[in-house]
């Protein structure tokens, strides 16, 4: 009898310790699910997280990389200025009148107007780059960097592949932005902007499938937060 008892009690608190978990996990789990499924609805429609936030930190990346090239090419430029301003200098510190010139591997005056050409086609081509200028500005005439005669004009030996190399090495001192990569396409800056959105926006165009492309909104099909980001990327 007591035994019996003792088992019948037994089946019944595992029923009710079954129930009980039952009636625990299975709230939990809903508010789990319902849980998961905000936060991955909210990531989606505000760009955050690993997955969601791609598009943004891309353009964040691309952009930064960009503002680091051209903060380079004013520095280039500030520096050929600052050299210009020590040549000047040195004419009237190093130059006395009994001063032997043929000593000099290359004359001041020569060193003066290789510089020259390099900062004001370093300015043209920084301008330009930005879309700076409200007219497009006259290219310098291109210069003989040889002293054996009296004419400044470009010598037939200095044509042609000789100046070629040349004016690379004069856009040089702008840093990455004066160097050519013939892997690259070359933007100017405002069209690498467009270039940035709509990388940003091709990677939109794949995450937001199914149920999230109801965050597509605009005549461009982006998440709201991103159109808000872009806009003030191109200010």
């Amino acid at each position: 009898m007591i035994q019996r008892v003792k088992g019948e009690r037994d089946a019944k608190l595992k029923d009710l310790s079954a129930e009980m978990e039952k009636l625990m996990r299975e709230p939990y789990e809903l508010f789990e699910k319902d849980y998961k499924g905000s936060i991955h609805n909210l990531s989606a429609k505000e760009g955050l997280g690993k997955t969601f936030g791609q598009p943004r930190r891309l353009a964040q990346e691309k952009l930064r990389g960009e503002m680091t090239k051209c903060e380079q090419a004013q520095k280039g430029i500030e520096a050929m200025v600052e050299r210009l301003q020590r040549l000047c200098e040195k004419a009237n510190t190093e130059y006395p009148d009994t001063f032997d010139y043929s000593k000099e591997k290359q004359s001041l005056s020569m060193e003066i107007r290789v510089l020259l050409v390099s900062l004001v086609r370093g300015i043209f081509f920084y301008g330009q780059h930005l879309n700076a200028f409200v007219k497009e500005p006259k290219q310098l005439a291109r210069l003989s960097y040889s002293e054996r005669q009296p004419e400044v004009e470009l010598t037939a030996g200095e044509q042609g592949a000789v100046d070629e190399k040349r004016k690379d090495e004069e856009l040089e001192n702008l840093g990455p932005l004066g160097y050519k990569n013939a892997s690259q396409t070359y933007y100017k800056f405002p069209d690498m902007i467009g270039v940035i959105e709509k990388q940003s926006k091709d990677i939109c165009g794949k995450l937001y499938t199914g149920e999230i492309a109801k965050y597509l909104v605009g005549a461009d099909k982006v998440p709201e937060y991103l159109t808000t980001f872009l806009e003030g990327m191109r200010r």
